[in-house]
């Protein structure tokens, strides 16, 4: 009885309806026992099909894993590789060694057990120093030491005394502290000659107590690590938050990066300390000073306009910070300078300092074969621009960030017999009053068409100005979109960052009140300013993606 009929709820069922019933009932629990039995008996089957595909997911695995780059990668590379990760992470060597056989072989040579890490807060920093010596056998040693207010000064000495005993292959040596005193005693246990030190990188801070000048306030590398010590000593990384009042270096350097974070000092900051310190450099061949944005005292330039320093083999110097700074060119002679950054941070309105009478003073005094010259957020007059150019014949490459540059000043550039001839290479951002169409007529004037049997039109000396090889214009709001198009045409024309530009960061504090506490915070955010990644969406959308693929082809832009 598999239907009923509607009426039997509606009256008294008979005995053999109710009969018939119940036999129904009878069938459809016995139906679904054997559907529930049927359920069981598939889950059970698709169990055993899941336990089968991960065993032969497993074998799969284990069958990749015979045949995976990392496995046929020879002993060799996998060791430089590890090698480059213990750069930046001392403990690359143990994790390494520790995931197969084939990579525990690679992480046993000696060149992975090369870049030591001592941290003065451990307490077994001495064991794990020797022990990392022990498996760096006779390999190049390029060392770090760290230390923090807390660190006790017997574990840097007892390192160092360890460290000393293998000085014949120390290549670099790294000094982290919070106290310039740790960093002194760090390098005054530099006792044995090093002859294959090349690099000494230190970072540290000075805290001034104004009631007393001590100790605390002075560097002297030189009286430690000399010529007879180290005589392959070139390169020194010196990072602070203040200038020590006296800082000494070895007169053999070849490069120096200076940097200064921002100083609570209660000093000023004194351009005779730093015309003192390069003077003590005369074979300096690469210097970069990377000075606070906002001293808390007051910069003084030096007073002595006479007071000039010779830096014979100097072809390259970076200069960061205030812009007053740069006042210190005029105190410069660089008769081999070939690359110039002028990079300036000012956060609040206009240029305050002109940099113009310094940088022409600069050029005129040393007449350098200037090929790079680049200037950031630094801004010179039509004038100033015009003397500079005409007094850098062998400019190759100009970079300007957040100028005022004329279309008149750009004229002067243009072919085929302009200032600067032999110009390839030009970054323009935030130019504000610079036209897209001078720019285009720039490039196309000094493109030299060499048709046979006639010759470029020129003037005087027959110097005929180089083409433009590269074009960057970034934000640069009187360039078209149409005016990039051309340029592109014409030339490689950039409008993004590049992987290695310099995009400046802000530099900011804010104050705040919770809880009746006042919180100080300090943040650097990188200002990015010149990411203008809507611009580059917009014009591929616009023009490139309506452009047809020989069109394209013809268009050489970086977006």
């Amino acid at each position: 009885m598999s239907q009923f009929d509607i009426s039997l709820f509606r009256r008294e069922p008979s005995l053999e309806e109710i009969s018939a019933a119940k036999a129904e009932i009878h069938r459809q629990e016995h139906a679904i026992a054997t559907i529930k039995d049927r359920i069981h008996t598939l889950r059970l089957e698709a169990h055993q099909l899941n336990q089968a595909q991960k065993e032969h997911e497993q074998i799969i695995t284990r069958c990749k894993g015979v045949v995976t780059l990392a496995r046929r990668i020879p002993e060799e590379v996998l060791a430089n590789i590890f090698e480059h990760c213990a750069e930046d992470w001392p403990r690359a060597p143990i994790v390494a060694s520790h995931v197969c056989s084939a990579w525990r072989k690679a992480a046993l040579t000696p060149q992975v057990w090369s870049h030591i890490y001592v941290n003065g807060d451990s307490p077994d920093a001495v064991g794990r120093t020797r022990f990392w010596l022990s498996m760096s056998r006779q390999a190049p040693l390029y060392i770090t030491v760290a230390s923090t207010w807390w660190t006790h000064p017997s574990n840097l000495i007892r390192a160092m005394d360890l460290l000393s005993r293998h000085a014949l292959r120390w290549h670099s040596l790294t000094v982290e502290s919070s106290l310039l005193r740790f960093s002194n005693l760090v390098i005054s246990r530099c006792t044995e000659r090093v002859p294959c030190l090349r690099e000494i990188t230190i970072n540290t801070e000075v805290h001034v107590d104004p009631e007393d000048d001590s100790e605390e306030e002075t560097f002297h590398l030189a009286k430690v690590l000399n010529a007879e010590k180290a005589p392959n000593l070139r390169e020194v990384h010196f990072s602070c938050n203040a200038l020590p009042y006296s800082l000494t270096f070895r007169p053999h350097i070849r490069i120096l990066h200076l940097s200064m974070d921002e100083s609570l000092s209660l000093r000023p900051l004194l351009a005779t300390s730093i015309l003192a310190l390069l003077e003590s450099l005369p074979v300096l061949q690469q210097l970069t000073m990377a000075l606070p944005l906002k001293y808390n005292r007051p910069y003084i330039p030096e007073d002595n306009s006479e007071h000039i320093v010779t830096l014979p083999e100097l072809t390259s110097m970076t200069m960061y910070g205030p812009t007053n700074l740069n006042e210190l060119l005029a105190h410069l002679q660089t008769p081999s300078l070939r690359l110039l950054r002028l990079r300036s941070l000012e956060d609040v309105g206009y240029r305050q300092e002109p940099i113009g009478p310094s940088l022409l003073r600069f050029i005129e005094d040393s007449a350098p074969p200037l090929e790079f010259l680049e200037l950031h957020d630094i801004d010179l007059s039509p004038e100033n621009f015009s003397a500079a150019f005409s007094a850098l014949p062998e400019l190759r490459a100009l970079r300007i960030h957040e100028s005022s540059i004329s279309d008149s000043t750009l004229r002067l550039l243009s072919g085929p017999a302009g200032l600067c001839r032999r110009l390839t290479h030009l970054d323009l951002r935030w130019c504000g009053q610079l036209l897209g169409k001078a720019l285009v007529h720039l490039v196309h004037s000094r493109q030299v068409l060499h048709v046979p049997g006639q010759f470029p039109v020129v003037e005087n000396d027959g110097d005929v100005a180089d083409p433009i090889e590269e074009v960057a214009v970034l934000n640069c709001c009187y360039v078209t979109e149409q005016d990039v198009l051309d340029l592109a045409r014409a030339t490689v024309c950039h409008v993004r960052l590049r992987d290695d530009d310099f995009c400046c960061e802000l530099l900011f504090r804010f104050d705040t009140f919770l809880s009746s506490l006042y919180l100080w915070f300090d943040a650097t955010v990188t200002r990015q300013c010149c990411n203008n990644l809507r611009y580059r969406q917009r014009l591929r959308l616009r023009h490139i993606a309506t452009l047809t693929a020989e069109a394209r082809d013809n268009i050489r832009l970086i977006a």
